[in-house]
């Protein structure tokens, strides 16, 4: 049901907005923390991987140096982010990973903003993040798969720091 061109998405308590053209729209760390939810379900085919899907950033989002579990991961290959993410222009900000340090840690496999992508990330800026962990890192993507696309990405006043091997 479209209300003047918009269907509320709301799980987990995040939300986000589907437009009429099929596009979602987030606008705030809630409906950013929800595309992370979505894609990374661990039960296999229950994830929202977005293929073919767009979701795009509709204003800056200032995460407030909380800790971020990233969109995607490795590990499971069900939760690859698959759609294309358009920033328009716009900045995520102020976030950290600082979770997984040793391989013996199992929760997670690969750190960044997007933890694991096959798909296009374009027009978004990273700022102020900082990222540690023990392999696949890096501040926009941890691991990019296959022909992915990263287009007008720009990282500022950012780190990432690997413990073992993989930075991107």
């Amino acid at each position: 049901n479209f209300a003047n061109g918009y269907a509320p998405v709301k799980r987990y308590g995040y939300w986000a907005l589907l437009n009429e053209n099929g596009e979602y729209e987030v606008y705030n760390a809630n409906g950013l923390y929800w595309v992370a939810e979505e894609v990374n379900k661990v039960a296999q085919y229950a994830a929202n991987i977005f293929d073919g899907k767009v979701v795009k950033l509709i204003s800056d989002i200032d995460l407030g140096g909380q800790e971020w579990i990233p969109i995607g991961d490795f590990k499971f290959s069900a939760t690859q982010f698959r759609g294309t993410f358009d920033g328009q222009g716009h900045t995520v900000s102020n976030f950290k990973i600082t979770k997984k340090t040793s391989k013996s840690d199992s929760n997670k496999s690969s750190y960044g903003l997007f933890g694991n992508v096959n798909g296009t990330i374009k027009n978004l800026t990273v700022e102020n993040a900082s990222i540690s962990s023990y392999a696949y890192v890096g501040v926009l993507v941890g691991r990019l798969n296959d022909a992915s696309v990263i287009d007008n990405c720009h990282i500022v006043n950012s780190s990432a720091t690997c413990t073992f091997s993989f930075v991107l």
